[in-house]
């Protein structure tokens, strides 16, 4: 019988690239024959593995492995680019932490690879490693999480109705909550820089949105309305009675909506990239995200990766549906920041500013909708300028 025992994993972002701290901070599986046990990496909804993980699976050498890798990267299916993650892992090698980067595989490549040696037991590994194991981690994912880089961040999935909407929280408790949300496609990463930066000064809380990152889906409509009620959940959970928002492109959108249903909790805003409907976006850019959306509503009869791809990119056709009369609803603290070369039309955000009384407006020279990415400290600079003269 397959066993499972309960251990979190942990990673951080350092160069674009994920830091596993601790190998043995994964989940653990053992063959029925007890005589092949290995710790399975769980990330992006999906397990990899490498190549010495393969090895002990199936009880074949790594030049075997790398020969049947080799041959199905030759398959349209299971191409290199698309089934290989590579982790720079901390591990301890005598009394010295080593960095060392590792490939690590697809289950799909890893069963593909069983199927090549030994079918039954392919089968039946994927059997557990797809039902039983992707439950017990729901599961886990649902409790509070234990302290995970450091005594001062922790990680908690939070149910809200079906869904668990996956956050981190960094800082002491006696400062002021600074959420942060991502934009679309992306997850709570895209703050990493910021994080560190203001955990220093506040209680920061970064969230993946429903259907992003380590956040599930849910049966909830999928809308702004779904998001923002989401924010309050997780400020109920966390019990934040006010918090300041900190939103990009999608969750600046989410921002706007928490700040027209429960403008009560929320202390400030600041909307980076924001529109409150779609003829906020600049011509180009709504062109190709139109023709994007078609190419993956084509793509989404024959793949559920790619409906809910299509899912998510829909969002930025059809949402938001908000007027400007209901903007000037909005009597909360706001700074409105766009690049100077944002895919969002500066107009736009100009109506955005002037609705919302008292806001206060920022243009980021040369900046693109993602010049948070290149220029973080000036977000730094203007988000801490904004805060303090509240």
């Amino acid at each position: 019988m397959y066993h499972c025992k309960a251990i979190l994993y942990q990673y951080e972002m350092e160069n674009d690239q994920v830091i596993l701290k601790d190998l043995s901070e994964l989940v653990s599986f053992t063959s029925p024959e007890g005589n092949s046990k290995i710790e399975l990496m769980y990330d992006d909804e999906m397990f990899w593995f490498s190549q010495k993980q393969i090895s002990s699976l199936f009880n074949i050498s790594i030049p075997t492995v790398n020969y049947h890798l080799k041959k199905l990267h030759q398959s349209p299916v299971l191409q290199k680019n698309r089934t290989i993650r590579y982790y720079l892992i901390v591990q301890k090698e005598g009394n010295r932490d080593i960095q060392r980067t590792v490939a690590f595989h697809h289950l799909d490549a890893v069963i593909a690879v069983g199927f090549r040696i030994s079918s039954q037991r392919a089968t039946r590994f994927k059997e557990w490693a797809t039902q039983k194991l992707r439950e017990y981690i729901l599961e886990v994912r649902s409790k509070p999480r234990q302290p995970l880089l450091s005594s001062e961040m922790y990680v908690q999935d939070i149910p809200v109705g079906d869904a668990l909407i996956h956050c981190e929280i960094t800082g002491r408790e006696d400062t002021p909550a600074l959420v942060f949300l991502h934009g679309n496609g992306e997850d709570l990463r895209i703050f990493d820089s910021q994080i560190r930066y203001f955990s220093k000064y506040y209680k920061t809380i970064a969230l993946d949105t429903r259907s992003h990152g380590l956040s599930t889906k849910g049966t909830a409509p999928f809308n702004f309305y779904t998001f923002a009620a989401d924010l309050i959940s997780v400020l109920d959970a966390l019990h934040i009675s006010k918090a300041h928002i900190v939103g990009f492109s999608d969750g600046a959108i989410t921002a706007l909506y928490a700040a027209l249903t429960a403008q009560e909790r929320i202390a400030s805003m600041v909307l980076i990239g924001v529109n409150y409907n779609t003829k906020g976006l600049k011509l180009l850019p709504r062109i190709l995200i139109l023709l994007s959306y078609i190419y993956l509503s084509t793509a989404s009869l024959f793949s559920t990766k790619m409906r809910r791809r299509k899912k998510i990119w829909g969002l930025m056709v059809h949402q938001p549906n908000l007027t400007i009369g209901e903007i000037s609803r909005i009597t909360v603290p706001a700074l409105v920041v766009t690049g100077e070369k944002d895919m969002v039309r500066q107009d736009h955000n100009d109506e955005i500013s002037r609705a919302i009384v008292g806001s206060k407006r920022f243009i980021v020279q040369g900046g693109n909708h993602f010049w948070m990415l290149k220029k973080p400290e000036t977000l730094q600079q203007c988000v801490m300028e904004f805060l303090t003269d509240i």
